[in-house]
């Protein structure tokens, strides 16, 4: 497999993984960290299906990203980890209706063109 399909690959399960996990802990609300109560809390957030498809994806995309890091160099490859936030910012636009504003919308321009240009050696 080429090396740029398997990091968009792993870019993307890392995505996908981020917004099952986010969708996961919409049940929840926010989060306390007071020590009494922290294992409980994640012992209740382990449970969680999207939680846990989400730490899958995560976990899939970490074993494929070591079979890139066996193809590739590690300056090549790591910079285009960067398109993980492009996907993140579209997805949650797309599935959370969260606000995309001009800033988000050129940073995420700025990062595409740093790939695009790394990509071209």
């Amino acid at each position: 497999m080429n090396p740029f399909v398997l990091i968009l690959l792993c870019v993307s399960l890392g995505a996908v993984g981020q917004i099952a996990l986010k969708q996961g802990m919409l049940h929840f609300g926010q989060l306390e960290l007071r020590l009494p109560m922290i294992f409980i809390t994640f012992s209740r957030v382990l449970v969680r299906p999207l939680v846990v498809v989400g730490l899958g994806l995560y976990g899939l995309s970490a074993f494929l990203w070591l079979i890139v890091l066996s193809r590739v160099e590690l300056s090549y490859a790591y910079p285009m980890i960067s398109l993980n936030y492009v996907l993140v910012i579209g997805l949650s636009w797309a599935i959370f209706h969260e606000r995309l504003s001009w800033s988000k919308f050129l940073g995420t321009l700025i990062i595409c063109l740093g790939v695009w240009v790394l990509s071209r050696h």
